[in-house]
């Protein structure tokens, strides 16, 4: 999995303070990862959701990373609203 913006994860990871470790970590996971639907996901990161067309992941509760999947392009596109 190619992932877009892993600076911006990264900048809200270490302005959070206490999540640096936990986002590094689910870096690792979702880039080495060939997910192809939630249940694949949540296989990783049982508390992923769906919202809308997005893939929500909680890293440590404080972080919260909404994702856009595009299976096509097999890339998360890392954001936060």
């Amino acid at each position: 999995m190619r992932i877009i913006a892993r600076s911006r994860l990264m900048d809200m990871a270490e302005a959070h303070g206490d999540c640096v470790d936990q986002a590094a970590d689910w870096y690792k996971i979702a880039r080495n990862a060939k997910w192809h639907n939630l249940v694949e996901v949540r296989e990783s990161f049982r508390h992923a959701d769906i919202v809308g067309d997005r893939t929500v992941f909680n890293i440590k509760g404080a972080l919260p990373i909404k994702s856009v999947v595009l299976e096509q392009l097999s890339a998360l596109f890392v954001h936060s609203e």
